[in-house]
């Protein structure tokens, strides 16, 4: 029978309602200099030290720090999943080059003999042959010449020698012919034949500039030629002239981008990773630089940057790294002191184990060990370690009770507004979250009213989320607020009981939807939602009065 189809009418379309795509674990990013094995701005992940080894050689400092951070840390829960390396360009430094003169060939007359004897010559003529003269010392009959005696010689580039040659006389006498025998010798032709490489350097991305200079000489030019980040030929363009001893070869790095514009373009390529850090110190400028970039990106990446200078362990420095990055407004950086760049792949494994499923599984940068066993401590005396930290550093430090001895990272500390890794760690974690949440409820719902239905969903979306926090330990009920900070969470709420449910809860959440002004609901534009959560923070030192009752 012929119908209708029902469609028309009422349409089930299936579907699935899917689970958020939160942020489970962190990752993080090692920052190479360009090579063969990774161009500048491409960025590969890895999932074992292994493949790392394998990609960049099982010498590489990148090798190294994957090793450090697949092995996470010890008592670690879980260990980290993925690592992202990125190359940049870099300047390059450390080639050194020597140039060569041209050499040139040339003979001497160095002994001359009668050949023909000739007639009418006198003691004391000069003769003249090609390369020389020599004076006749002694004749027979008829002015023939039976000795001579060499003169003057003039170094040839063509050798002279010979058997019968030519002279001509200061006096009257003919015919007489000599054999000449020469020495050869060796001698600068005022040109650059060479340029040799004395040290290859290293992180070359493109070819130095050549510039000789001294010498005596002008005009000499070159171009070098780089492989795998290391200068490993010149070709010499212009030999130039004039010069009487080797120019010195100046070899000026390229310039490149800077390093923030750089690791914009890393992030860009590759945004699934929120630690930092680099497989070679960097110099004075480009910490700073890397770590004014960490600060502009909203609090979503966790830096490591290690400095060995020794204006860290300075005390009263005034020009240490860690002194200028606790003046800034920077966050998210931890400074590390250290001479090998291990212990900032440490802190990145650290990071990447946190397991914020685990209930109580927070854990702090201090105290964390290496669980690789290829990183020695840094620091082993107090006083080093004072003015470390009162510098702004963090360090792998060995401790001793007696003949106890702990070797652990400390205090790890973070810069900016939030003090402490951990903290800082937590909310990446935490804003991720709530960002996926909110973005999920938007696709999933079909509207959100401005009043209290509003508010409910909104609660509702982020409900696991900040349940998850309080359980990993993020947010801490029973924290002790000070009188000042629960009169700005009440006034800022607009409730009087705000400051007390983040006191007895850990938190108070303000959907701010019902009570959004008539402009955001005629606009459609966000409501002023804010969350206020208590850290609870961690006790990283315990002095303990030990009282004997007599």
């Amino acid at each position: 029978m012929a119908s209708i189809p029902i469609s028309q009418v009422v349409k089930v379309t299936p579907g699935v309602l899917a689970a958020g795509s939160g942020l489970n674990e962190l990752s993080a990013l090692f920052v190479t200099s360009a090579s063969p094995a990774l161009t500048a701005g491409s960025v590969q992940s890895f999932t074992s030290a292994s493949d790392v080894g394998t990609e960049f050689g099982t010498t590489s400092a990148l090798y190294k720090m994957a090793e450090v951070y697949f092995s996470g840390y010890e008592t670690a829960v879980m260990t980290p999943g993925t690592l992202y390396v990125g190359a940049i360009n870099s300047a390059g430094s450390g080639a050194s080059a020597t140039a060569v003169l041209g050499a040139t060939s040339t003979y001497t007359v160095s002994a001359a003999s009668v050949d023909a004897a000739g007639t009418g010559y006198a003691t004391g003529d000069t003769v003249t042959f090609t390369g020389g003269t020599a004076t006749v010392s002694a004749v027979g009959t008829g002015g023939s010449v039976s000795a001579l005696t060499l003169g003057t010689t003039t170094a040839q580039v063509t050798d002279p020698a010979g058997i019968g040659l030519a002279t001509t006389t200061s006096g009257s006498g003919t015919g007489l012919t000599v054999t000449t025998t020469s020495t050869a010798a060796s001698a600068s032709n005022g040109t650059v034949a060479s340029i040799s490489v004395s040290s290859g350097g290293s992180g070359y991305a493109t070819a130095p500039t050549v510039t000789l200079s001294g010498g005596g000489g002008t005009g000499a030019t070159a171009t070098a030629s780089v492989s795998g980040g290391v200068v490993t030929a010149f070709t010499v363009t212009n030999a130039g002239s004039g010069y009487t001893s080797a120019p010195t070869v100046t070899l000026t790095p390229a310039s490149v981008t800077d390093i923030g514009t750089q690791l914009d373009t890393l992030r860009a390529a590759e945004g699934g990773w929120n630690g930092l850090a680099f497989d070679t110190e960097l110099s004075a400028d480009d910490k700073e630089a890397a770590a004014q970039w960490v600060g502009t990106q909203n609090d979503q990446v966790f830096a490591a940057i290690v400095d060995s200078d020794s204006s860290a362990t300075t005390n009263d420095s005034q020009t240490a790294f860690g002194v200028w990055l606790g003046n800034q407004s920077i966050n998210g950086v931890t400074a590390i002191y250290s001479t090998s760049v291990l212990p900032g792949a440490l802190a990145m494994a650290w990071m990447a184990s946190l397991s914020f499923d685990t209930a109580d599984g927070r854990q702090t940068l201090a105290f964390v060990e290496d669980a690789s066993g290829l990183i020695s401590a840094d620091v082993t005396d107090g006083a080093t370690a004072s003015t470390l930290i009162t510098n702004g550093y963090s360090f792998y430090g060995q401790y001793a009770n007696g003949a106890s001895q702990f070797i652990f990272m400390r205090p790890g500390q973070v810069s900016g507004k939030f003090l402490w890794a951990d903290s800082f760690v937590n909310q990446i974690w935490l804003n991720s979250n709530l960002t996926s949440d909110l973005i999920n409820l938007l696709l999933t719902t079909g509207n959100i009213p401005y009043n209290t239905e509003g508010d409910t969903l909104v609660e509702a979306a982020v409900k696991d989320t900040i349940t998850q926090a309080i359980s990993f330990g993020m947010i801490r009920s029973g924290v002790n607020l000070t009188t000042l900070q629960k009169q700005q969470i009440n006034n800022a709420a607009g409730v009087t009981t705000a400051a007390d449910n983040v006191v007895n809860y850990g938190y108070y959440l303000k959907p701010g939807i019902s009570t959004a002004a008539a402009s955001y609901r005629v606009a459609r534009t966000t409501p002023p939602a804010q969350l206020w959560y208590s850290d609870g923070q961690s006790v990283q030192s315990i002095n303990l009065n030990s009282i004997e009752v007599q």
